[in-house]
């Protein structure tokens, strides 16, 4: 119990210093909202977003300070400040509201304060660039620094844009989807079929990006991992990297062609140490066209959409395919259609959120989608789950850095669902599942002044806690199983 109470001490004490970077989300049309404690709130009726008129149709990022207090937001062409006023210098961004992932923020590192602004342009035509941001700047509200806007990496790619941090290290690879011959002078021809990898660095109290993509050994170390599996002329739909770094997926949408295979969705390995992709590349799925892809908090499953065009119509048709990679040998026996939408859907991109669920765009709806229980093959897809009006979604929601989401999301591998021990729902309303390879011991709940609310033998493999009386808020869960071995896990009480 003494090493517990150790540990309960240090996560408190993580937790009220925990990085919120990722808690205010504002996409689509005027739509907002914050992840807090407490759970989803609409902050689509707060008068900065209101009077912002932010809108963007795909493409967006927003950033929170360590407190989850909204910074500035960006459709990839301008940047708003917390005020929902356009930066003196925020206008005229590379980006597109048209790109399925137009922009994503990356906070430098070792630089307090500073943030790198990373676009992709419309239709395969516009270049991968970056923009710096300090805070400092505009009174404390933020804007470019002249001179560093718009910096061109590669002069085209695809609309596809994501990142991960580097292992053991502040340093962040971004990666984007293009050409195998194309530089930051000039367009490429032919087929999608490269990734690129650039490094964000750190070194001493200065950050910066270096120009030139990493080589990949797989690819006789020339700057791109390339791959005939994945080729396409289209650039519509997703790339995202895994939580914990170990894999990437693509996904396309696009019709087929003479040329190029144009849609599916892709896995592949990666190493978030050295940042290098490897084979093979799995096709998840080869006959559909595929917009939004994202994975699970704990990297174990990976989840796509099969989706026709963006305007749904009484034609149109919208299913959720989830992989488990659990077992990397049997990966493809492993497909699950969590939810089909067989008429009036539409493509929409998918993003990991800081309470470890999964959250769909749906254009033209007021409601935002939630995979629930992402973490377990029993994963379910509801399609109106929260409520963003008097905002609109439309097909994108904020790009995000997975390795933000999982340092908001936890401490450590102990309170992400494992092998080991799952609880689910989280954020819940009324009950706490908990399921375990092993016979469990016993559960305790406590608050976060550290009371304990709620203990109960177990003596089984699972367990239905009854939540009922305790009052709404956040809680710590100590599980222990007969073996000694014990997990905490940080649960929501809606």
């Amino acid at each position: 119990m003494k090493n517990f109470i150790t540990f309960f001490v240090l996560f408190i004490s993580f937790f009220s210093f925990s990085q919120k970077e990722s808690a205010w989300w504002v996409f689509g049309d005027g739509a907002a909202i914050e992840f807090t404690d407490t759970g989803i709130q609409n902050r689509s009726n707060n008068t900065n977003i209101v009077t912002s008129n932010f809108n963007t149709d795909e493409g967006c990022s927003s950033i929170s300070d360590s407190q989850g207090n909204l910074l500035f937001f960006t459709n990839g062409s301008s940047i708003y400040d917390r005020n929902g006023s356009v930066m003196p210098n925020g206008i005229g961004i590379l980006g597109n509201v048209s790109s399925t992932q137009s922009t994503m923020i990356i906070n430098a590192p070792n630089t307090n304060g500073v943030y790198f602004i990373f676009t992709v342009g419309g239709s395969g035509n516009g270049p991968f660039s970056y923009s710096r941001l300090e805070m400092s700047l505009n009174g404390g509200f933020g804007d470019i620094v002249p001179g560093v806007k718009n910096i061109i990496l590669l002069n085209s790619c695809s609309e596809k844009l994501n990142g991960i941090q580097k292992q053991n290290s502040n340093d962040v690879y971004v990666t984007v989807f293009s050409q195998n011959n194309v530089t930051a002078t000039q367009s490429g021809t032919g087929d999608f079929n490269s990734l690129y990898t650039f490094e964000v660095r750190g070194a001493g109290s200065a950050s910066f990006i270096l120009p030139n993509p990493i080589p990949q050994t797989n690819n006789s170390n020339s700057n791109r991992f390339e791959s005939l599996v994945f080729a396409s002329s289209r650039d519509r739909g997703q790339l995202k990297f895994s939580p914990n770094g170990n894999y990437a997926a693509i996904a396309i949408q696009g019709f087929q062609s003479s040329t190029a295979q144009d849609y599916g969705a892709y896995l592949l390995n990666f190493d978030n140490s050295t940042g290098q992709f490897s084979g093979p590349v799995l096709t998840l799925e080869s006959q559909q066209p595929c917009y939004g892809i994202e994975f699970s908090i704990d990297s174990n499953y990976v989840y796509y959409d099969i989706s026709d065009d963006f305007a749904p119509t009484s034609t149109t048709s919208r299913s959720i395919i989830q992989y488990n990679l659990s077992a990397p040998s049997n990966i493809l026996n492993t497909r699950n259609v969590i939810s089909n939408e067989p008429a009036f859907a539409a493509r929409g991109s998918l993003q990991l959120g800081m309470d470890g669920e999964i959250y769909s765009a749906q254009i033209g709806n007021s409601f935002i989608g939630r995979i629930n229980n992402s973490t377990t093959a029993n994963a379910t897809y509801t399609k109106d789950f929260f409520n963003v009006s008097p905002g609109m979604v439309r097909q994108g929601l904020p790009n995000i850095l997975p390795s933000t989401i999982l340092s908001n999301y936890t401490l450590s591998n102990q309170t992400v669902n494992t092998s080991e021990i799952q609880i689910f729902p989280n954020p819940t309303s009324d009950y706490l599942g908990i399921t375990a390879s092993e016979e469990l011991e016993s559960v305790e709940i406590f608050n976060m002044d550290g009371k304990s609310v709620l203990s109960k033998s177990l003596q089984t493999n699972s367990a239905h806690i009854d939540l009922t009386d305790l009052f709404p808020g956040l809680y710590i869960v100590k599980v222990d199983n007969l073996t000694g071995s014990t997990q905490v896990f940080k649960v929501i009480k809606k």
